[in-house]
């Protein structure tokens, strides 16, 4: 099977795996959903994007018994997607199903993901195996999938800034011209315009590419990305300075915070904030967690892939002399550094999403130097984790289920009703799932099959 079929493949595969998780999850039932979706609800309701300061007061949400920061401070291009299916097929879904369109916007942004990770690994794998295995690898990390499966802006950040870090490792070796720099400037410019938590991973990716060019003196290319990238992500920034003095939007957000949060806002000393369990609990988050981040699964696990990763890291660290496994390692260490500020001075949230923007890097520090078999092993391993998760974590957690011979799949089946929306009831779903198991049995075949080559 040829390289890009393969991940066609895969990404259909994923989007329907996320479909699952997305379908399952009850609304609401993961960090801030209600607030995120306010902000699509509000745009569908009154025609317009709700005003910071104004939409609502004070920037501080009031929604029965609950009380959150708005997000209508953020970048808006994740709100604007959920706000364009909710205007487009509204009509097809009841009130109450709303935020399934929310959820199902998501999955626009899920191919930008998978094909960023193909780019990087083709780029610096010699062997297709081991681009493959990479892309089943980050297609399946359980908390991407949870990331994906409630309404935020999170998962935008995560799958631009991953096809903008795809883009640069392809293009860093190979001729830049005007327009291809303009393309790169495209992809940065969307990415800017997700979320604020990625800017670091962004701005080390910006500096590697224009350090290059400086040293080629490719002036046009440098020229190119610059109007490019601030025509499509600069505007935000320029609105926000001049209307509100504010380039961020982010002061007022977090005095919000403190105010209906007052919990995230620890004033830790140094040591404090070491002995707080932030990096534990950030690691465990980083590989899956879910319900509000504090659902894990059994700790052996963690201890496993703790294991690995450290094994990997330090054998890489010690054979690699490559420019690019250098660039990863500071990225990574400068986002892990960011999100550890951030709670430690700004709102205390030992959570793994503030560290995904980098998901690629942190993924491709461990494959760098592993024998292909390895590496198929470990993604099948993540594989497993994924399905075990849905099947024995989230399906049982939110669905009461009586127990049959096959608990609990097709309990999950029987329990939904036809009077689900459209595609989300259960022939539908059945569909999805035959579609799921035959892509998978045809990927799998043609990796072993490629690995043998190999």
């Amino acid at each position: 099977m040829k390289l890009k079929h393969f991940v066609l493949g895969l990404i259909l595969m994923v989007m329907i795996n996320q479909f699952f998780w997305l379908s399952t999850i009850p609304y609401n039932q993961a960090p801030d959903e209600w607030s995120h979706f306010w902000v699509s609800r509000f745009i569908l309701e009154k025609g317009y994007y709700p005003k910071y300061l104004k939409d609502p007061v004070d920037g501080i949400l009031k929604e029965g018994d609950r009380v959150t920061p708005a997000f209508n401070g953020m970048p808006p291009l994740a709100y604007l997607t959920q706000a364009g299916f909710l205007i487009f097929f509204n009509q097809l879904v009841s009130p109450g199903n709303y935020y399934l369109l929310g959820r199902l916007s998501q999955l626009i942004f899920t191919p930008f993901l998978l094909i960023g990770a193909y780019l990087l690994a083709k780029a610096w794998f010699k062997k297709s195996g081991l681009v493959k295995i990479f892309c089943l690898m980050v297609g399946f990390w359980p908390s991407l999938t949870f990331l994906s499966s409630y309404i935020n802006s999170d998962w935008a950040a995560v799958c631009l800034t991953s096809f903008f870090i795809g883009l640069a490792s392809y293009f860093q070796s190979r001729p830049v011209n005007f327009k291809t720099a303009g393309w790169l400037g495209l992809s940065l410019g969307a990415a800017l315009l997700s979320r604020y938590n990625a800017f670091i991973v962004l701005l080390l990716t910006t500096i590697y590419l224009i350090y290059r060019w400086l040293n080629q003196k490719n002036w046009l290319a440098i020229l190119g990305f610059s109007l490019s990238s601030g025509l499509s992500g600069g505007w935000w920034y320029i609105h926000n300075w001049l209307k509100y003095h504010d380039l961020l939007l982010v002061r007022p957000f977090y005095q919000a915070i403190s105010l209906v949060r007052p919990e995230e806002v620890r004033n830790y000393s140094l040591a404090q904030f070491f002995q707080s369990g932030w990096f534990q609990t950030s690691f465990k988050s980083l590989v899956f967690s879910f319900d509000w981040n504090y659902r894990f699964w059994p700790a052996v696990f963690y201890g496993l892939i703790l294991v690995i990763a450290i094994a990997v890291s330090l054998t890489n660290l010690i054979k690699s002399k490559a420019r690019f496994y250098c660039w990863s390692f500071i990225a990574v260490s400068a986002l892990w550094l960011q999100a550890a500020w951030h709670s430690w001075r700004l709102s205390f949230q030992p959570q793994g999403r503030h560290l995904l923007p980098g998901i690629l890097l942190i993924l491709s520090l461990g494959f760098f130097s592993l024998q292909a078999w390895l590496s198929l092993s470990l993604a099948l391993l993540v594989f497993s984790l994924n399905v075990y998760s849905l099947v024995f974590q989230i399906i049982p957690t939110y669905l009461v289920l009586p127990r049959s011979g096959v608990y609990p799949v097709l309990d999950y089946f029987n329990q939904l009703q036809f009077n689900r929306p459209l595609i989300f009831n259960r022939f539908w779903l059945m569909t999805y799932l035959l579609i799921f198991v035959i892509l998978g049995s045809g990927l799998f075949l043609d990796l072993i099959k490629v690995l043998k080559h190999d």
